[in-house]
């Protein structure tokens, strides 16, 4: 009861409709960028976006979102944003095989769902699956995902990983050419410095001025 008090009190400051982003560390060994989806005219729906824009991560957590998917009528955009949703939520709770069966369903069901490709990224990583992580951010920015500083943010760290420190630099550097402010990203620039790698300028074809903050 008390769980479902505090979800009533905070969706009333939630706008329909609206992404949210939520951020984990970045630093080596995590990511950042789960994009969670908003819900429109659904309680339990509503209920999983905002346990996933909280780091939602309970048995609980994940039974709300599932009762969303079996027991109410969710059009085609809010059964994806939900599977997405759930998919942060598995993450959150490290069970990442699941989560990215969830972002799977969630793709099925709309192929331009970039904030499927992002999640699954970020599980990859968690996995040590460098390279489909990148696959996975690569197919996001080539489909205008809106959430380009995490993605680039996000690439960089996978090529990090695997020693790709130049690709990492570029990566970081237009992750901050998206978004002013980035101290996570800065310290991303601050190790590949130190691999002796020179940081270039993002080029301008690859700057786009509509990121999400």
């Amino acid at each position: 009861m008390i769980f479902r008090n505090r979800i009533r009190a905070t969706r009333r400051s939630v706008r329909l409709g609206s992404f949210a982003v939520s951020l984990l560390l970045l630093a080596l060994g995590s990511t950042s960028a789960l994009a969670a989806m908003s819900v429109i005219g659904s309680s339990f729906g509503r209920d999983c976006y905002l346990s996933a824009t909280t780091g939602g991560a309970s048995e609980e957590d994940i039974h709300i979102c599932r009762k969303a998917l079996t027991m109410e009528r969710l059009g085609d955009r809010d059964r994806a944003a939900t599977l997405v949703n759930l998919g942060i939520i598995l993450t959150h709770a490290a069970r990442h095989d699941e989560a990215i069966s969830s972002f799977d369903a969630a793709e099925k069901i709309n192929p331009q769902l970039t904030e499927a490709m992002i999640n699954r990224g970020n599980s990859y990583i968690h996995q040590r699956e460098f390279g489909l992580a990148i696959e996975e951010y690569d197919r996001s920015l080539a489909l205008g995902t809106l959430r380009r500083a995490e993605v680039f943010a996000n690439r960089g760290l996978a090529h990090e990983y695997v020693a790709d420190y130049p690709r990492a630099a570029m990566d970081y550097a237009c992750a901050l050419a998206h978004r002013d402010g980035f101290p996570k990203v800065d310290r991303g620039l601050g190790r590949v410095r130190f691999k002796g790698v020179e940081i270039p300028e993002c080029p301008v074809g690859l700057v786009v001025r509509n990121e999400i903050d």
